[in-house]
């Protein structure tokens, strides 16, 4: 069912929020109504990127048993270097389910950074994870 090496299923609990940044270390950070100016420009996910998170959300589930159903919505900075920082998960359900999410996020990579006005800017993004 999965592509994951034992090397990567083993790295499970590596990642961890303290690992990341804090959302404090963006001052100039793009949220909410501002991504509607028509002046900022959202970064843009790797497709295939998005396949392989969405494929290691659904085998770390398995591996940390997370049998509740139900949506976690986790958000993140994507930093102008249009990488992943600084995650928080803003509807959570259960602790194994988030260790997976988070696990996961490790994978999602972007093609392009964000930008305002025509410059990098570090952009809030939001994505919602459904367990069925």
């Amino acid at each position: 069912m999965s592509c994951a090496s034992e090397k990567e299923l083993k790295s499970l609990d590596a990642p961890k929020v303290s690992e990341y940044g804090e959302r404090s270390d963006y001052p100039d950070l793009v949220t909410g109504m501002d991504q509607l100016d028509p002046a900022v420009s959202l970064p843009r996910v790797n497709r295939k990127s998005f396949h392989r998170m969405a494929r290691y959300v659904e085998v770390y589930s398995e591996m940390v048993k997370c049998k509740e159903k139900g949506r976690i919505v986790v958000s993140f900075v994507v930093t102008k270097e249009a990488n992943v920082d600084a995650p928080k998960m803003d509807r959570s359900m259960d602790k194994n389910c988030d260790r997976a999410v988070l696990a996961s996020l490790k994978k999602l990579k972007f093609d392009k950074a964000g930008s305002k006005n025509g410059k990098p800017a570090n952009i809030l993004f939001a994505v919602p994870v459904t367990f069925h």
